[in-house]
């Protein structure tokens, strides 16, 4: 079978095909696949909807933009050869068995490699079948629990309910998250599919408690789908709790409005009304949590108390009786201004710290200005440009002092003289014709970021809704 796999006639062709093919129409029919199993999922239609899952995982096509994408995100130089046999070894493998598996494929790469690209492409394969359908298990009475939903949805959706005072208090905490047999056990309970998708989940859940596989479960898009499954139906315990529904609603009328369940990733809250109910919500999730496995920890906010202050996803939201000030927290610009400094300093075999003092300013703006651009695109909601002034005022300084290597006399004046310029009356940091960002022009230029609202998704075919969405978050 391996020779038939690997000869060199199969070998030159697929070569030659590689080259030539056209991927959007593969990235398009792996999407067409897509959409057909979020509608048969939110159909019930659960026969076909595993008829549709069994494409994906034995299609030749997802396996080739499966090794394509994995191995682009790889920091390894694969050749096309050896692309192509990882495409066609691609198979559903015990993990016991993998060791065996790659001594007869004779490929020429390490088994440490081989195994890397083996789970990352198992987990991106799960993933693609698995994360339509419980798109379509979502939870109507929650928001931001789908996997590919925006950061930036759940904070403006957080500040629109704060806003407009429906709620009086909430219960927001987050919950640590690292698979082991346990949660195994319970994504098996969960999870109602046919016996080879079943097969490929297992294999894949394995495959992330394997030592060899060298990649810690971080908080990626199929982590995002294991803790949707994980956590499925504890809105509903929540909503159907006799004792809730009493304190909460005991007129029919007001089912709706008394509270509300938020989910992002490792993050579950409430918004909710009454006082009376804090410590019965902290104990039925704290209570649900424990049954998980999962370490939750809750705090409780009245969000009738001012001043007062929370910390949600890399934002800080500061609650006054006629405003939020909605700014980075200090870890997210601390994080930023790290990231600016990797590319000017770099650590020597000592440990110390030193300035790349051959890298031209040119090519340090060319590295920055992405990073900038990148930073303003996710806080452009917040609504102090103070922080972006402050900020803008240290990347200058950092700049500033990693030059001071290079201009040893007269520092100031060759500074001025070769690296300021006045653009609209604003100093800007410049070399050559690139010219470094500002943060606070970026975020001036950036469109209104429209909410995604809690029912639409990414499948539901409204290929005009999702353009538009994406144009404005350009």
């Amino acid at each position: 079978m391996y020779k038939n796999f690997f000869s060199d006639l199969t070998d030159t062709r697929l070569l030659f095909n590689w080259k030539k093919l056209k991927w959007d129409k593969r990235y398009r029919l792996i999407y067409t696949l897509q959409e057909k199993i979020y509608l048969t999922a939110l159909q019930g239609n659960t026969i076909k909807m595993g008829r549709f899952q069994e494409m994906i995982l034995t299609s030749l096509t997802a396996k080739l933009v499966v090794i394509k994408e994995v191995t682009h995100e790889m920091n390894y130089s694969f050749d096309l050869n050896t692309k192509i046999k990882l495409v066609l070894s691609l198979k559903w493998i015990d993990t016991v068995n993998l060791y065996s598996y790659w001594e007869q494929l004779n490929i020429e790469i390490s088994y440490s490699i081989f195994s890397e690209v083996y789970y990352k492409s198992i987990r991106l394969l799960t993933f693609l079948l698995l994360e339509p359908q419980w798109e379509a298990y979502s939870e109507p009475c929650s928001f931001g629990s789908r996997s590919q939903s925006n950061k930036k949805d759940i904070v403006l959706f957080f500040a629109n309910q704060i806003k407009q005072k429906k709620y009086d208090y909430l219960i927001l905490g987050s919950y640590a998250y690292q698979l082991n047999a346990t949660h195994i056990h319970l994504l098996k309970k969960k999870i109602h599919n046919t016996f080879l998708v079943k097969k490929c989940i297992a294999n894949s859940l394995k495959s992330s408690l394997n030592d060899e596989s060298g990649i810690k479960f971080n908080n990626d898009l199929f982590n995002a789908v294991l803790v949707n499954i994980l956590t499925y139906g504890i809105k509903y315990y929540i909503a159907n709790n006799k004792l809730i529904k009493a304190l909460e609603f005991p007129n029919p009328s007001s089912l709706t409005n008394s509270f509300f369940c938020v989910s992002y990733r490792n993050y579950f809250g409430v918004f909710y009304s009454s006082h009376l109910t804090t410590q019965w919500f902290t104990h039925l999730l704290e209570y649900s949590f424990t049954r998980l496995n999962l370490r939750y920890l809750p705090t409780s906010y009245n969000l009738n108390v001012f001043p007062s202050s929370f910390n949600l996803l890399g934002f800080s939201f500061g609650l006054n009786r006629t405003s939020i000030k909605l700014i980075p927290t200090l870890n997210s610009q601390k994080k930023f201004i790290y990231q600016i400094r990797q590319v000017l300093y770099k650590k020597d075999f000592l440990g110390r710290t030193r300035g790349l003092t051959h890298l031209p300013l040119q090519d340090a703006i060319i590295r920055i200005n992405p990073i900038i651009s990148s930073w303003s695109c996710t806080y452009q909601m917040t609504n102090k440009s103070q922080c972006f002034e402050m900020l803008d005022e240290v990347i200058n300084n950092t700049i500033y002092r990693w030059q001071i290597k290079k201009y040893k006399k007269n520092i100031r004046n060759k500074w001025i003289s070769q690296c300021i310029r006045y653009i609209n009356n604003q100093r800007r940091i410049a070399e050559g014709k690139h010219v470094l960002k500002l943060l606070k022009l970026e975020c001036m230029k950036n469109k209104k970021y429209n909410l995604l609202y809690s029912h639409r998704s990414i499948y539901d075919q409204d290929k005009l809704y999702w353009v538009y969405r994406n144009e404005l978050q350009k």
